[in-house]
């Protein structure tokens, strides 16, 4: 009984991984905007506009595509469990009969 219930305490603590790997990472793609925001920021303060849209986009753009992708590839069973939904299969063409 001891087993039992240390298995599922175990079990309900892995359950918690991906979630706590989601809110990392997206808290890690909020501070990389950020710190992208604020150098731009200091960057147009010393006259450097061009250069600072520049580095906020393509860097913004980048970090955003990461995390963008990474959820689709979640969302198709790409995860470490291999979950997802099962495809549907093509059903088989109906026998023909002879006359």
């Amino acid at each position: 009984m001891k087993q039992k219930i240390k298995d599922q305490k175990h079990m309900r603590c892995v359950a918690w991984g991906p979630t706590i790997a989601q809110t990392i990472g997206s808290i890690s793609g909020l501070l990389a905007l950020a710190i992208l925001v604020m150098l731009a920021w200091h960057m147009s303060d010393r006259n450097q506009g061009p250069e600072a849209a520049t580095i906020v986009t393509t860097g913004a753009v980048s970090i955003v595509a990461v995390f963008v992708t990474g959820k689709v590839a979640q969302a198709k069973g790409a995860g470490s469990r291999g979950g997802g939904r099962p495809t549907k299969k093509a059903a088989a063409p109906p026998p023909e009969r002879s006359p």
